[in-house]
């Protein structure tokens, strides 16, 4: 299972992460020493048999050039963004496949065994609390979903949460949010593995026949793949599939991270910075299958 993150970095923002980085160097244990050169000299001083491992920071310096920024998102981040759809579907069909007993709504999760759940005769077996919510005020329609739980059917199929998703939408306008740490066994996209996010999706716009005059992303996911933050992150109608905004990726090897801030002409490309603002260059990542994917998968269309 990959390394997972905090999210929550993007609203942190490059500050918070340098002063991170300046106090875990600070956090040894106070055995080592300053060289001439300002760099931290750690002395063992315990015996050979007792002797622990001295602490070694990860090096600050970048381990990844703009173009490996390029490789890591065009190779990981376009399937990356899961079908939110597909966790309210899943939901109710397996809510659906209880009984008057347990576990007692086609809908609502509240009266099974806190401790051990309930299997209905179907073979369904359920546990936790959860809340779904059909609704329609106006011209405003929607369905949340929110809850801490487990279900798992006869045939081994598993959805579990500890968050929230919604979808709603106007006219021609939806508002997708994934909140917390998903997983449903039988997705075909990142949701197959657990899924942390605090995410966005907005499309507006929407037609029949083609993807939506704009597609936005906001805030954080992290999957098996990567983790990755996005701020104001943009594919527009002309743009022809190029996104502009910003984007940072985690580096797991080295814990840093790198953000990819696009040119406003849709060129699909921009500069990458280094946590500590350092430039390292231009890159253009192939976006290719990334809008396609966001169209088909938050039901556009």
């Amino acid at each position: 299972m990959g390394t997972r993150v905090a999210w929550t970095y993007g609203h942190l923002g490059w500050a918070s992460l340098a002063l991170t980085g300046v106090l875990g160097i600070a956090c040894g244990d106070g055995s080592g020493s300053a060289a001439s050169d300002g760099s931290s000299v750690t002395t063992d001083t315990a015996s050979d048999a007792g002797a622990s491992v001295p602490y070694t920071p990860e090096p600050q310096t970048p381990r990844w050039t703009a173009g490996d920024v390029a490789g890591e998102l065009s190779r990981h981040l376009p399937a990356a963004v899961p079908d939110i759809v597909q966790l309210l579907e899943a939901y109710l069909w397996m809510m659906g496949n209880g009984d008057e007993e347990c576990p007692g709504s086609t809908t609502q999760l509240t009266a099974v065994d806190p401790e051990l759940g309930c299997t209905a005769e179907t073979g369904f077996w359920y546990y936790g609390v959860a809340s779904y919510v059909d609704f329609e005020e106006g011209d405003w329609r929607g369905r949340i979903l929110s809850g801490d739980f487990e279900l798992r059917g006869p045939e081994g199929d598993a959805l579990s949460c500890g968050g929230h998703v919604s979808l709603e939408w106007v006219e021609e306008s939806r508002v997708g949010r994934l909140l917390g740490t998903w997983q449903w066994s039988a997705a075909e996209d990142s949701l197959a593995e657990p899924v942390s996010a605090s995410l966005v999706i907005e499309h507006t716009g929407i037609t029949e026949d083609g993807p939506p005059e704009v597609m936005r992303l906001d805030g954080g996911l992290t999957t098996e793949e990567g983790s990755w933050v996005f701020d104001d992150f943009m594919f527009l109608e002309g743009c022809q599939g190029r996104p502009t905004g910003e984007l940072s990726l985690y580096d797991p090897a080295r814990m840093h991270w790198y953000r990819l801030v696009l040119d406003k002409d849709c060129s699909g490309c921009g500069r990458v910075l280094f946590w500590d603002g350092t430039r390292l260059g231009r890159a253009c990542p192939d976006w290719s299958g990334m809008s396609e994917h966001l169209t088909d998968a938050h039901g556009s269309r």
